[in-house]
């Protein structure tokens, strides 16, 4: 999988040259949001806790961003938005135990 994800990076650097739109440009946004107040929903990667996962977990999330992180919109995805979330963080908390034990 690791190879795959390096491969498209290439791919895209390959192609334009650049990625346009990469953590620098999200890094901008949110930096923008909390400089200025703007209040706006930002995808950002926050602490979750989960009932059948030990430890938190941090994943991205619809939240609120202004000069301080506000409301975590999770009440606003449907249940099976939810429920890929939910998906996703026992995926990265799966990684995270596998990588302890190497």
């Amino acid at each position: 999988m690791e190879n795959y994800v390096k491969g498209i990076a290439e791919f895209i650097i390959d192609v334009g040259g650049a990625t346009r739109y990469g953590p620098a440009a999200a890094f901008t946004d949110i930096v923008k949001a909390i400089v200025y107040d703007g209040n706006i929903v930002l995808s950002i990667v926050t602490p979750h806790k989960f009932n059948d996962i030990d430890e938190e977990v941090f994943i991205s999330v619809p939240t609120v961003i202004g000069r301080s992180i506000g409301l975590k919109l999770t009440n606003i995805l449907r249940r099976d938005e939810l429920m890929k979330l939910h998906e996703a963080a026992r995926a990265v908390y799966s990684t995270y135990r596998e990588v302890l034990r190497i």
